[in-house]
């Protein structure tokens, strides 16, 4: 049922054939139906008590942030989905990331081009733990450590560490990468994060900018 007017009204009948305990249905397929809002939020309730659907696709319906967090209530109650995809929604709650995360069953979620910006920590670290889960966060505007990149200057990782702090899990562990061949400073920011902090005037160093490269550049 790709691109077949559906609508909001379509959308709350097909929610509601999602609830009955008579539904067999293992895969429904609504991409661009102009669902909405409202008609996100009756299918999504639907969802929650069903137990026959394998797959659901409402990628291009303009669920918007109502939608989505309609959906993100929904996923704490169902248990037999595999497979979600809400890309291209305007989506802008986390909350679903985390029921995504937190959902028993799931093996593939997409999630790709919204308006999604802050992952919490102990969701990251939670969706890490879920190796059968694959998560599609692909063009969201996300800013929240460690997804996002501190950058080659001092007041970028500055701020970087500033959000790690702000961050309700405690951090117990940092990965960090830095490139370069001797001199630029590798040793000094490692020995300057991990000594006391009054002897922290005797390290000197100063960031050089770093210049990303696409993986697929294979120019150098």
């Amino acid at each position: 049922m790709v691109n077949c007017q559906v609508g909001v009204e379509g959308g709350c009948a097909i929610g509601e054939a999602l609830s009955s305990s008579c539904c067999r249905l293992v895969s429904l397929q609504l991409q661009k139906n102009k669902l909405g809002p409202i008609g996100g939020e009756a299918l999504a309730k639907g969802l929650s008590s069903n137990i026959s659907l394998f797959r659901l696709d409402v990628s291009y319906n303009g669920l918007a942030t109502e939608g989505g967090h309609a959906f993100a209530n929904a996923l704490q109650n169902n248990r037999t989905l595999q497979r979600l995809n809400v890309s291209d929604n305007d989506i802008t709650h986390h909350d679903l990331i985390e029921s995504l995360v937190a959902h028993p069953s799931l093996k593939e979620a997409d999630c790709s081009t919204n308006e999604i910006t802050i992952i919490s920590m102990e969701c990251q670290l939670a969706a890490s733990q879920r190796q059968t889960l694959k998560l599609d966060l692909f063009n969201n505007p996300l800013s929240s450590p460690p997804l996002g990149r501190p950058g080659g200057n001092p007041d970028g990782l500055q701020k970087y560490f500033h959000e790690l702090a702000q961050e309700p899990t405690n951090v117990k562990r940092i990965g960090l990468m830095v490139l370069g061949f001797g001199g630029v400073g590798k040793s000094t920011f490692c020995q300057a994060l991990t000594f006391p902090a009054h002897s922290s005037s005797q390290f000197h160093s100063t960031l050089i900018p770093l210049e990303e490269i696409e993986a697929g550049d294979r120019s150098m």
